[in-house]
């Protein structure tokens, strides 16, 4: 009854995964995401497989995790959907939706992830030809109801485009247009979860534009327009150009953002702490969940968080509301806060113009580790780049000690030879020390002390 095809491809084959096809029940199918890369030639260093069966998803996801040790969650009770976790691997179980695999394939996204593998017949089923748009390179969907019943499936027809290099069918980007405010009721996790995939990719850059064009991200950035899109296309540019004047900071611009990172405790200091939590979204699309979280470009980096500032408004309050409403971290807040603070600053400075060793250094200082993020949003808006390479130098020089000043002298230094009690003068005096010495006007401890004492007195 099914449009199906004998089929060998070994990247589906049970000697790729971390057990064996007799833990499967008959029938039992793959679906879904790795179907479809395996269709496509794709290859990921982290295997994520999606089985539907008619029934026992959980039970045979229990007995497995058993079995291998492996991680076991229970991801959905009333729809029977369970996960096993490996450690180069996971593998989701889910209860087939409805009387036959055909109803289950056509409840999904796009037809692209609506083709399913038997792995005991080694048999191809699409009933609703994906593979033809596969062949194509288009994203269609399966149904309007599909869409409208999972609004989260709007942008990810812009994010799988990207990842995939895929256009999006005609039909399909009209209802998209169409169901537009209906993105607004989706959780903003599994919204943040999508947009770091465009925000952390050039491919995604193209598609977030699109997604504006469409009316997909004004419920989150309303105040993003035409030139913030542009702004980040030549984010994009300017990363490169950068690269390309110092090759040795092209690691700074994409190190992970890392949420224990120091802004946390620099730069502005206004921002509420935000967590995110995981959704899961059963069989509702390819990745049973936009916080499925291994979608190959959702790798945060400094660029990301350029992108990201860029589409914020330009109040600080106002941006940070934005921010908390999507769920970001703490650091991720206050980093695309400090670029929004710190960003006129260096619009400021002319070609013929330099930022005093003083003002660099107090730059430096409120930064922090944000600065990689702050010189390609900086380069991008049209601060030249003659302004910002000597900075970067700076930035890169471990001992520079404008950048990186280390003190010349302790607190308990002051108290010792200054006979000074504890209290706020200290940390003012270790400031002031601090700033003379990237002006260049003391070099030693001593020269420190004797500046201390002179200031003490004043």
């Amino acid at each position: 009854m099914y449009a199906t095809s004998s089929i060998s491809l070994s990247v589906l084959s049970p000697q790729t995964w971390p057990f064996g096809l007799q833990w499967l029940p008959q029938p039992a199918y793959l679906v879904g995401g790795v179907v479809r890369d395996a269709l496509l030639g794709r290859h990921a260093d982290y295997l994520d497989l999606d089985f539907v069966m008619p029934e026992k998803a959980v039970e045979t996801a229990q007995a497995i995790a058993h079995h291998h040790k492996a991680g076991f969650v229970l991801l959905d009770a009333e729809r029977q959907i369970a996960r096993v976790v490996f450690e180069q691997a996971t593998a989701d179980f889910a209860q087939q939706m409805g009387s036959s695999l055909e109803i289950d394939l056509q409840r999904r996204d796009f037809t692209v992830n609506a083709i399913a593998y038997n792995p005991h017949t080694e048999e191809l089923i699409d009933p609703l030809q994906g593979f033809v748009d596969l062949k194509q390179s288009s994203i269609r969907m399966v149904a309007s109801e599909n869409l409208r019943e999972d609004p989260l499936r709007l942008l990810r027809a812009y994010r799988q485009a990207a990842q995939l290099g895929f256009s999006l069918d005609a039909e399909t980007r009209a209802v998209i247009r169409q169901f537009s405010p209906y993105l607004s009721q989706v959780a903003a996790e599994r919204i943040q979860s999508e947009l770091n995939y465009l925000f952390g990719s050039v491919q995604g850059t193209p598609w977030l534009t699109a997604a504006w064009q469409d009316g997909l991200l004004q419920a989150w950035f309303p105040q993003a327009s035409a030139q913030s899109l542009a702004q980040i296309v030549a984010i994009d540019r300017s990363a490169i150009s950068l690269v390309a004047a110092c090759p040795s900071f092209k690691a700074e611009l994409y190190a992970s953002l890392r949420h224990t990172t120091k802004a946390s405790r620099k730069g502005t200091k206004n921002s509420s702490s935000a967590t995110g939590n995981k959704s899961a979204n059963g069989n509702s699309g390819v990745e049973s969940g936009a916080a499925k979280a291994k979608l190959a470009g959702d790798h945060r980096t400094w660029i990301t968080v350029a992108k990201l500032a860029s589409l914020l408004s330009p109040d600080l309050a106002q941006a940070e509301v934005e921010l908390l409403n999507l769920k970001y971290s703490r650091a991720e807040i206050q980093s695309a806060l400090t670029i929004i603070k710190f960003l006129p600053q260096l619009q400021a400075v002319s070609v013929t113009d330099v930022l005093s060793c003083r003002e660099q250094y107090f730059l430096f200082q409120s930064v922090g580790p944000v600065f990689p993020a702050l010189m390609v949003r900086a380069l991008a808006v049209g601060v030249p780049i003659s302004v910002l390479l000597g900075l970067i130098e700076r930035f890169l020089t471990p001992d520079d000690p404008v950048a990186h000043p280390m003190p010349l002298v302790s607190g308990q230094d002051l108290m010792t030879h200054l006979k000074l009690a504890a209290g706020p003068q200290i940390g003012q005096l270790l400031a002031e020390i601090q700033l003379a010495r990237a002006e260049g006007l003391i070099t030693t401890p001593a020269n420190a002390l004797e500046l201390a004492a002179k200031m003490a007195k004043l």
